[in-house]
């Protein structure tokens, strides 16, 4: 388990708080949060679709996780 930086970083700053970014994605916050923390994957779709809200690619968000 890694917390994922960049995509916490990235929410705050595009979002403004994890909660505006799961409402967004339609996710509750613990989810997200079970995300960000590395406990719960994220699948490859939702990784490019996370990434482009978030002004990014994949790689930048996720690292090496893209699967």
């Amino acid at each position: 388990m890694s917390i994922r930086w960049n995509l916490k970083k990235r929410i705050i700053e595009t979002f403004g708080s994890q909660l505006n970014f799961s409402i967004r994605v339609g996710m509750s916050p613990s989810e997200l949060s079970q995300v960000i923390m590395g406990r719960k994957p994220i699948d490859p779709g939702d990784q490019k679709k996370w990434a482009e809200m978030l002004g990014g690619t994949p790689q930048e968000i996720f690292g090496r996780e893209l699967r």
